[in-house]
């Protein structure tokens, strides 16, 4: 019993020891397992690894790009063209006083804007005064005339007195009287010339209109004082207008139009004229009648002009007026064949993508003649049957292989391309 007690101490503290070396081993473990567990996860996939099959290398190239393609045909085409034009007056007059006066009459439709027809009383001025002159001239014809007759008896009485004294040979020209008969029908001539000329500036008292038209701008009015050559109003013709309208080298060319070119018979090219009123548009035929003989110089441009008949008549839905500025299409007078293709065909750098009969593709550069947001013209460089990539196509080369579709979607084999 005391021997139990005494080495009670010793076994405390052999426990105690034991206990703390169980404890570190216990922390010891729990750290090296997950090192352990997760070396052996390593392990494992590196002999996954290296015991996994390789993948093959293929040295197969990447299939040809695939692009649509659209044959070019041959077309009988008339070619247009399209510009902006302004519309003025063929014949355009400033009415002028060629008398002096007042004005003591105006037509209602003497204003600005008023409609005339040809020899219409526009407006007069006062006559009284050229009334008066009128009868002074005839006066003076009366006295002319009087003189005339008294010499010619003068001359016949001097005749009848040579013979009765039976003088001989032929009496002269003074003994007759010839030279005062001379200068009495010289004064009735002259008196006849003032009568005529009362009579025309009565006339011109009133001013007629010299077309059917319009008045553009009245400048004078009832009462007003005028003196000869004073402007009462300036008017334009409305029988036709014309409308001015630039053209280009290659306007003239695709109208097969010369510089200097004048209408003759039925080679002059139909043109359409059309100017928007809202959501409505408005449209006129005409036709280009003369270009310009020259070339300006500020703009390398031809001057072409345009002409309409009745561009005021009551069957056109609006009236032509002069100061619009329509558009203008032009269309050849014959028609030509040319080579057409869809509008994607030519590509940027004006150039085409010929598809070779071995499906690959040749850049041939163009120069088309006109295009149409649908369709391209070509007079040179393309031939029909020729088939033309029309959709994009990056990196485009000579010799680069494609592989072409139709607007079906249908594949074209190789050697289906025109050689």
């Amino acid at each position: 019993m005391n021997k139990m007690s005494l080495d009670l101490p010793h076994l405390l503290d052999s426990a105690q020891r034991s206990a703390g070396k169980f404890k570190l081993s216990r922390q010891v473990a729990m750290v090296l397992l997950p090192v352990a567990a997760l070396g052996a996860g390593v392990v494992g996939v590196a002999a996954m690894v290296a015991t996994a099959p390789k993948p093959q290398k293929k040295d197969e190239a990447p299939p040809p790009l695939a692009v649509q393609v659209a044959q070019a045909q041959a077309e009988e085409v008339r070619l247009s063209v399209s510009t902006q034009g302004l519309v003025r007056a063929v014949t355009q007059a400033t009415l002028s006083a060629q008398v002096a006066g007042k004005v003591v009459f105006v037509a209602p439709n003497f204003a600005d804007g008023g409609a005339f027809t040809k020899g219409a009383l526009l407006a007069r001025i006062d006559p009284a005064d050229y009334d008066l002159a009128l009868v002074r001239a005839r006066a003076q014809v009366a006295q002319a005339e009087e003189a005339m007759a008294r010499e010619e008896a003068e001359s016949a009485i001097a005749l009848t007195d040579w013979q009765e004294l039976g003088r001989e040979g032929e009496p002269s020209d003074l003994v007759l009287r010839k030279p005062q008969m001379a200068q009495t029908r010289a004064a009735l001539a002259a008196a006849l010339a003032a009568v005529r000329g009362a009579e025309l500036d009565l006339s011109r008292t009133e001013i007629r209109a010299p077309f059917d038209g319009r008045i553009m701008e009245k400048r004078a009015d009832l009462g007003d004082i005028v003196s000869p050559g004073s402007p009462l109003a300036t008017s334009f013709a409305t029988d036709r207008v014309e409308v001015r309208i630039p053209l280009t080298d290659a306007d003239l060319a695709i109208l097969e139009t010369p510089v200097g070119f004048i209408a003759k018979g039925n080679n002059a090219p139909l043109v359409t004229l059309t100017s928007p009123a809202g959501a409505l548009t408005r449209s006129w035929t005409g036709r280009l009648v003369r270009t310009a003989p020259m070339v300006t110089e500020q703009t390398r441009l031809i001057t072409g002009y345009v002409e309409v008949e009745n561009p005021f008549s009551a069957k056109l839905a609006a009236p032509l007026a002069p100061g619009l500025f329509p558009t203008a299409t032009l269309r050849a007078v014959k028609s030509q064949t040319l080579i057409a293709a869809p509008r994607g065909a030519l590509k940027k750098g004006e150039q085409v993508f010929i598809v070779k009969p071995d499906n690959t593709i040749e850049i041939r550069a163009v120069t088309p003649v006109q295009s149409t947001p649908d369709t391209v013209y070509f007079r040179t460089g393309l031939a029909a049957g020729e088939h033309v990539v029309v959709s994009a196509l990056p990196a485009a080369r000579d010799g680069l292989k494609i592989t072409p579709l139709t607007a079906a979607g249908e594949v074209l084999a190789a050697g289906q391309a025109k050689k």
